[in-house]
C-alpha cells in the first residue's frame, strides 16, 4: 500500500542536553524537525505568504516575516524590528540555494565564523566554482563569463554551448544553443523578459547527467548517494520530466568509486569540508565524470526521501548535526535497500486547471510509494517547463531495479499528463 514519507526516525538518539537556539533563514519542515529533534528551539525567517503555514509547525518557536529572505538588508532590518538579538542563537543557517548567502551574512554580523559569505559564493556562483575545481585538476567544462548576450554576438561560443545565470538552480533561464540562430532567438527572448545578464557560457558536455548527494565531515565523506536523471535537466524546457533514480552501489561500484573520488577532490577545492552537498556531473562517453556544479544544501525534488528509503539515512539530520556542531549520525557500513527508488515532478500545461487526479488516485498507481498533488481545480497554472522545481504533483516510486523504476516514472508521467485537463485559452 502507498504510504506517506516515513518519519525521520533516525534523527536524534540523544538530543542535546543544553538548550540551544537556531535562527533559520528559510523553512523546510524536515529541516525544522531535524533541528528540533536535537533539542533546538527554532526561529524561522520567512516570506509573508508562508508565515501562517510556518507558525503551525509545532517545532517552530518563533517566526520573523520579511519581504525577501534572500535580501540581507531586508532580513537584518526585520530581525531588528522584531527585537531579535543575534547573540541569543547557537547557530544561524539556511538550507535553500537562495538563502545560503543571506544566512551567511547574518551569521557574520552575529560574529559567527561559519558559513562565511566567501565560502557561500564558492558554492553558489557557477563560474567561480568551475574555476576552483579546474585549478584542482578536476575535469570540468570550459566556460567564460559575459555581462550581456550582445557580448556573445561579438564573440560567439563554440556550438553547441550552454548559457546560464551564474547563481541559479533548477535549470532556470538555462539554454542550450546549437547554432547562431538559437543565440539570436534566446537573446530576443531574454530581452523581452528582462533577463539581460550576466551569464556563464559553457562548452556543451556530451553524456548523461547524474546527481551526487551526501555529507562531508572534517574533509571526509560520510554519505554518498548517486541518482541518474531520466534525461539531462536542461531538457525540462522541452517538456521532459524532472525525475531521477537512485543507484545501487552494489550494482554500479565503478561509478560510485568515480563519484566518491570526484566529490572527495571537488568539495575541498570549494572549501566545503563540513556540510551536506548536492553535486551534479556528466557521465562523459569516454568513461570519466565531468564536474558540472555543486550546492551546499540538501538536494531538491525528493532527494531526501529516496536517500532515506535507499540508505536509511536522513540528509536533513546530517545537515542539522553539522549546524549544531554534533558528530555524524551515519553508522558504517551503510547497507542499501535492494529495491530501487526514484522521484519525479509531475507537470501540467499552463492555463486554467479544469481537472486533476486526486492524491489518492496518484498513490494508487503502479509502483508509487508516495504521492502528493499540489494544485487545485480553478488554479491558473504557469509554464512548468521554466524551472525543474515547478510541478503540479510529486511522487516516489519503487521497482526491482533502475530499468523498471525508470519505466514506472515514465508511465506515471504519461498517466498524469493524460489525466489533467487545462483550459489553455485562459493563458496570460
Amino acid at each position: 500500500m502507498p504510504d506517506d514519507p516515513p518519519a525521520d526516525t533516525r534523527l536524534a538518539d540523544n538530543p542535546m542536553s543544553d538548550a540551544c537556539s537556531v535562527l533559520y533563514i528559510d523553512y523546510r519542515p524536515r529541516s525544522v524537525a531535524a533541528l528540533a529533534a536535537h533539542g533546538a528551539a527554532v526561529t524561522c525567517v520567512v516570506n509573508a505568504k508562508d508565515a501562517a503555514t510556518v507558525r503551525k509547525h509545532p517545532a517552530v518557536d518563533r517566526v520573523v516575516v520579511v519581504r525577501d529572505t534572500t535580501d540581507c538588508e531586508d532580513v537584518l532590518c526585520a530581525l531588528r524590528r522584531d527585537g531579535v538579538s543575534l547573540t541569543d542563537y547557537t547557530a544561524i543557517c539556511g538550507n535553500d540555494e537562495y538563502t545560503l548567502y543571506s544566512a551567511s551574512v547574518v551569521a557574520m554580523v552575529a560574529g559567527k565564523s561559519t558559513p562565511s559569505p566567501n565560502h557561500v559564493v564558492s558554492m553558489r556562483d557557477k563560474f567561480v566554482q568551475k574555476d576552483l575545481v579546474r585549478r584542482a585538476g578536476i575535469p570540468v567544462t570550459q566556460c567564460r563569463a559575459v555581462d550581456h548576450l550582445d557580448d556573445l554576438s561579438a564573440a560567439p561560443p563554440r556550438f553547441p554551448a550552454v548559457i546560464k545565470p551564474p547563481a541559479v538552480s533548477g535549470a532556470k533561464d538555462t539554454f542550450l544553443l546549437r547554432s547562431p540562430a538559437d543565440l539570436e532567438q534566446v537573446a530576443k527572448q531574454c530581452a523581452e523578459s528582462g533577463v539581460l545578464g550576466p551569464w556563464v557560457v559553457e562548452d556543451f558536455v556530451p553524456g548523461g547527467e547524474i546527481q551526487v548527494d551526501g555529507a562531508i565531515r572534517n574533509g571526509e565523506l560520510v554519505l554518498l548517494s548517486i541518482s541518474r536523471y531520466l534525461q539531462n535537466c536542461i531538457k525540462i524546457h522541452e517538456g521532459d520530466l524532472a525525475a531521477a533514480v537512485v543507484l545501487d552501489p552494489d550494482v554500479e561500484p565503478a561509478l560510485y568509486a568515480q563519484a566518491r573520488d570526484l566529490a572527495a577532490r571537488a568539495l575541498p577545492a570549494l572549501g566545503h569540508r563540513d556540510g551536506v552537498f548536492h553535486l551534479e556531473a556528466f557521465e562523459h562517453p569516454d568513461g570519466h565524470l565531468v564536474f558540472s556544479e555543486c550546492g551546499g544544501r540538501v538536494g531538491g525534488g525528493m532527494t531526501d526521501e529516496v536517500v532515506l528509503r535507499k540508505f536509511g539515512v536522513s540528509i536533513h539530520d546530517e545537515w542539522a548535526r553539522i549546524v549544531l556542531g554534533l558528530p555524524t549520525g551515519v553508522t558504517t557500513p551503510v547497507v542499501p535497500d535492494p529495491a530501487s527508488f526514484g522521484d519525479v515532478h509531475l507537470k501540467a500545461p499552463p492555463g486554467l486547471l479544469l481537472s486533476v487526479p486526486s492524491t489518492e488516485e496518484l498513490r494508487a498507481q503502479s509502483g508509487v510509494v508516495f504521492g502528493e498533488v499540489e494544485v487545485q481545480v480553478g488554479e491558473q497554472l504557469g509554464n512548468m517547463n521554466d524551472d525543474s522545481f515547478f510541478r503540479a504533483a510529486r511522487a516516489v516510486v519503487t521497482g526491482e531495479d533502475e530499468l523498471e523504476t525508470r519505466a514506472l516514472l515514465r508511465d506515471l508521467g504519461n498517466w498524469f499528463s493524460s489525466a489533467v485537463r487545462v483550459d489553455t485559452s485562459a493563458n496570460g
